[in-house]
């Protein structure tokens, strides 16, 4: 018994020394800092003049003190993405320390889409197990509200229509998305009939919250015959809005009839 003491203590040492051993090998692989939150915006719909706070948080997997560790937002939409337009230092950065960041931004110099890329440690002064998470990107639409349409009906005009006598009649909605949001006036608008450019017009002085019914000239003549017509409204994308998708309307089927003969 007491001499299988030795032999049983020695066999728990060494246990020991292996879990030591592993845990040291852990410890002494290369740092790794990473996202566990990734960014999220202050304000969900900013305005064109709105500044922005992104709130996220970081982990330090290491057993060493990282403090004073940078952190950097780039904006990949702008024209000198690899500028960082805001740089920090994590305060403190403890050993597998989880901390929250925040990161305040300004306003884009040119409204619409952005994709902001928040980085850790951008210099990569330290090297790491793994470099890919220190990176997190968010995408925010700088706009001060959204064009649309307030019906999915196209009105055609008269009735029944003849190819040299065709108006269209379509409601546009204007709602705002943010404070900064004013009258919108010049917005143009283009019509397609069969896919082909037929006319381009301007829709009238939008107010936010607006409702208007616009009705086009008499578009050119078109050959007897059934046709589709397309209206777009902002084709060119010069009104930064919260959403681009819902700037079209088509109708169905148009019955064009001939001109009358005269009389």
């Amino acid at each position: 018994m007491l001499r299988s003491l030795p032999l049983a203590l020695l066999s728990i040492y060494a246990v020991l020394a292996f879990l030591v051993a592993g845990c040291g090998q852990t410890q002494t692989q290369q740092p790794d800092f990473a996202f566990t939150v990734t960014p999220v915006a202050s304000i969900a719909q900013p305005g064109t003049g709105d500044a922005e706070t992104l709130s996220f948080t970081v982990v330090n997997n290491f057993f060493q003190d990282f403090s004073g560790m940078p952190y950097s937002v780039f904006d990949l939409s702008s024209a000198s993405p690899t500028t960082a337009i805001f740089t920090s230092t994590v305060t403190s950065f403890g050993p597998n320390a989880v901390v929250p960041l925040t990161a305040t931004i300004p306003a884009p110099s040119l409204p619409g889409t952005h994709t902001y890329s928040v980085v850790l440690d951008p210099g990569h002064v330290v090297a790491e197990s793994d470099e890919a998470n220190n990176t997190a990107n968010i995408t925010l639409v700088y706009a001060n509200g959204d064009l649309l349409f307030g019906s999915q009906t196209v009105g055609v005009s008269p009735a029944p229509p003849t190819s040299d006598t065709v108006q269209l009649t379509f409601v546009v909605n204007y709602q705002p998305t943010s404070t900064s949001a004013g009258t919108l006036t010049g917005v143009p608008y283009s019509v397609l009939a069969d896919g082909v450019p037929v006319f381009i017009g301007s829709l009238p002085a939008l107010t936010v919250n607006s409702s208007n019914i616009v009705q086009t000239a008499i578009l050119p003549h078109i050959e007897p015959g059934t046709h589709i017509y397309t209206i777009t409204i902002d084709q060119d994308n010069l009104v930064p809005e919260s959403h681009e998708d819902n700037n079209v309307l088509t109708s169905p089927p148009v019955d064009v009839a001939a001109p009358s003969a005269p009389g």
